[in-house]
């Protein structure tokens, strides 16, 4: 279903995606593939890489076979790993959400 509502002053260009569950699907992933693939102008000769956290919970066949098919290559990462390689979560994120934690504790 879409949301559009949800994404009210987001950057232009941007989709909103939501399923009853909550979470992400697979006929929710092929909509999210279809618009990287309509932004990023990929192809089999061309690919880009996306990496991606845990995506067997919400990835089918037909999802891989159109990623195959347009030059999208998948490099899925152990589960809760992504923030190991993005240099903001390890050395930004991670520390402010840890004081943040902190003060909530303490009522500052």
């Amino acid at each position: 279903m879409s949301t559009d509502h949800f994404i009210n002053g987001a950057p232009e260009g941007g989709i909103g995606l939501a399923s009853k569950s909550e979470w992400i699907n697979a006929d929710l992933f092929l909509n999210d593939l279809k618009h990287i693939l309509k932004n990023t102008r990929c192809t089999k000769d061309f690919p880009i890489l996306l990496i991606m956290d845990n995506p067997e919970s919400h990835i089918s066949i037909n999802d891989i076979n159109y990623a195959r098919d347009n030059g999208i290559v998948f490099l899925s990462l152990h589960l809760h790993t992504s923030h190991k390689i993005q240099r903001l979560d390890v050395e930004v994120f991670g520390p402010f959400k840890g004081k943040c934690k902190i003060a909530s504790m303490t009522g500052i």
